[in-house]
């Protein structure tokens, strides 16, 4: 309350009509004062963010007409010859953001030929230009800049690459033999796949309601609110820096085993704790809520290196949109208390301990061999299969 009030003081001075003498009286900019300034300016550090957040979220990025029409007429065109010849370019060549080539039923020699004369507004919506990283120019087959980013990566690190295993990128990159497009579809197609998908679905359900289900409990431990939320808040920090070391030594599926069994017991340990012991209930809550945070911080890591790069996207994707249900229900679930009040620990509790990551180490368990194969069945070289212990 005092320390709210002090924002108020200088008003309720100044409001005064001897609010020149008073202020000489307390010290026109002591420390006081100073005190209040400082405040405000960190204060004024996230008015900054929100005043100029739309320099980004308003960025216009590059964009065009969707024109997969022509896709239709001839399948194996290039990306660079669709927009060719289904998008006007202006005076600077770059192509039209909001126009089109009106859509024609004619075939590809035809429309080369001659081209298309009349245009027309976008009308199947927009496509936008995404950076490229080597992520895509894997998925696109696109044996020369994935080449430079390992050159590059290596002169960083201070090493040098031989031929040898240039040439194996570019073998393994044949157009013929690498990767194809895939979309959400294959990841349920693949029974593989889909095991991974429904297995790292529940472990993101269960690790998000647990941890907002922890997070918006602040209020039932008995200690201060705000005390309370100070350390919860001191507590991530250690929780997602510790990961960090514990993932390298331990391994991904260790760490995330641990970090939810731990959450889940501290959860149920709280109901045996009388609610006249304030103290002991925080200190197991704070647990819950380290492990919590480590159990999400692990999975982030976990989850990407569980999929092939052409599905990896929509099926990190599925699995985040699990964690986002798992948020809506972590606070409703606390309406259950209305029952008993056991009710919500007892379901924190148990999800994250029914929850274990049952994949294995690639390097003993069978079940994990089939993803030395695509989403399309072509074989994948044992040098691009990734260790998630």
């Amino acid at each position: 309350t005092s320390f709210c009030a002090s924002f108020t003081l200088p008003w309720v001075i100044s409001q005064r009509a001897d609010s020149g003498r008073s202020l000489e009286e307390i010290g026109g900019f002591g420390f006081f004062q100073k005190r209040l300034m400082v405040v405000l300016l960190i204060l004024n550090i996230f008015l900054g963010v929100e005043t100029f957040i739309s320099v980004f979220t308003g960025l216009n990025f590059p964009h065009h007409c969707n024109t997969d029409w022509i896709i239709g007429i001839s399948p194996n065109l290039t990306y660079e010859k669709q927009l060719n010849l289904t998008i006007p370019a202006g005076e600077d060549e770059r192509y039209d953001s909001c126009t089109m080539f009106t859509p024609v039923d004619l075939d590809l020699e035809t429309i080369e030929a001659y081209r298309i004369n009349s245009t027309t507004k976008c009308n199947k919506g927009l496509v936008y230009d995404k950076p490229d990283t080597t992520s895509s120019y894997v998925t696109e087959g696109r044996v020369k800049e994935v080449q430079k980013e390992v050159l590059r990566a290596a002169r960083v690190n201070g090493r040098t690459i031989s031929k040898a295993v240039l040439k194996e990128l570019e073998t393994d990159m044949d157009p013929e033999k690498g990767p194809k497009t895939s979309d959400l579809l294959d990841i349920f197609r693949v029974s593989y796949l889909r095991k991974r998908v429904l297995i790292m679905s529940y472990l993101w359900f269960a690790a998000s309601v647990v941890y907002y289900g922890i997070s918006l409990n602040v209020g039932n431990f008995g200690l201060d609110i705000y005390l309370t939320q100070l350390i919860f808040g001191l507590v991530d920090i250690p929780a997602c820096l510790g990961s960090i070391v514990l993932i390298q030594y331990f391994g991904r599926k260790k760490c995330q085993a641990a970090s939810m069994f731990f959450t889940g017991s501290a959860c149920l340990a709280m109901l045996a704790i009388p609610n006249d012991l304030p103290v002991a209930m925080t200190i197991v809550a704070v647990l819950g809520k380290f492990c919590s945070n480590a159990a999400f911080s692990v999975i982030y890591v976990y989850t990407p290196e569980m999929y092939p790069t052409t599905v990896r996207q929509s099926a990190v994707g599925v699995n985040n949109m699990c964690a986002r249900l798992g948020g809506i229900l972590a606070p409703l679930i606390r309406l259950l208390e209305v029952y008993h009040s056991a009710i919500p620990m007892v379901l924190y509790g148990t999800l994250p301990l029914i929850e274990r990551p049952t994949l294995g180490d690639r390097r003993t368990d069978p079940s994990l061999q089939s993803d030395r194969h695509s989403v399309t069945g072509e074989r994948i070289p044992l040098s691009r299969v990734t260790d998630t212990r």
